[in-house]
């Protein structure tokens, strides 16, 4: 008797703490795998943010609920599609907003690094870079050019510059970004996916973090103070038809050092480019992510 009087009042205690909780559920798009770093959810509940959990992308595509660490700790969801169960307050929220947390988080709050956010109607909301939670922009006016040219010593083949070479002056038209966020050029080896990053840069008229990098030329002063890299100190030629230039929109501070999700130009050089001739970006910001958040 008395066991299973136990039994039932375990079964009321679960029943109980199963109808304090709702599910969340996200469907998003154009997220990647990260290292160093995580996702986490918040829904703004009178005011408040309130965490909704933290989450990383595999690999193979799953949604994993992660800990503070970035530990996995379950297997959540797949192509972008998950579901949390979070407290039933949360169905008083107005706002949802997806945030980067570096791993080892010690702050309970959420980070600057706003990647997407939408307004709750009628429980639901449409998840967006634009939002003015966010990065309040969608990049859709962002445009530019680039240079083949390597001004600390070498071949023009062998550096890129986002400068226009008629009057001195950077070539990026870009949006202004909030805490949180920053730019980053990079070159692209098509083949293999090999990477080199140009510079981390906020202002595309100022010289980017690196000055002219770490694979510069013997002249290392002798660069033009916009965003740029020169290769030289490697065997790698820009104008051999399989690199591609692209601008990317990275967390602030970063922890990883791979591209972010967020691309908004790129453009391939072809075989053969002359140097110090202006080449086009191509817009690509119909690819940034984006997602919808439904509370039930």
């Amino acid at each position: 008797m008395k066991t299973a009087l136990l039994a039932l009042l375990a079964s009321v205690a679960v029943s109980t703490a199963q109808a304090s909780q709702v599910q969340l559920g996200l469907e998003l798009s154009g997220l990647e795998p990260m290292k160093g770093q995580h996702y986490e959810g918040w829904n703004i509940v009178d005011g408040a943010a309130q965490s909704t959990g933290r989450f990383s992308i595999g690999k193979d595509g799953g949604v994993y609920l992660v800990n503070a660490m970035g530990k996995s700790l379950k297997k959540v969801g797949q192509n972008g599609h998950a579901s949390f169960s979070v407290d039933r307050s949360h169905l008083k929220a107005t706002l949802f907003v997806l945030t980067i947390e570096p791993n080892s988080d010690t702050d309970m709050g959420p980070s600057d690094v706003h990647v997407m956010g939408g307004d709750y109607s009628r429980r639901q909301a449409s998840l967006s870079v634009a939002h003015g939670s966010s990065i309040a922009t969608d990049f859709a006016a962002a445009q530019g050019s680039f240079i083949l040219a390597a001004p600390t010593g070498g071949m023009p083949n062998q550096g890129v510059w986002f400068l226009n070479p008629g009057n001195g002056q950077g070539s990026l038209s870009l949006p202004s970004l909030p805490d949180g966020w920053a730019y980053e050029g990079w070159i692209v080896n098509t083949e293999n996916g090999g990477k080199f990053s140009t510079g981390v840069f906020k202002d595309a008229t100022k010289a980017d973090s690196d000055n002219a990098g770490p694979l510069a030329g013997p002249l290392k002063l002798n660069f033009p103070r916009v965003p740029g890299q020169d290769i030289v100190r490697t065997p790698v030629v820009l104008d051999d038809g399989i690199h591609a230039i692209v601008v990317t929109v990275e967390p602030y501070p970063d922890f990883d050092p791979a591209p972010y999700a967020i691309k908004i130009l790129m453009a391939g050089v072809y075989a053969n480019a002359p140097g110090m001739t202006p080449m086009m970006l191509n817009n690509i910001s119909d690819t940034v992510p984006s997602g919808q958040a439904h509370l039930h």
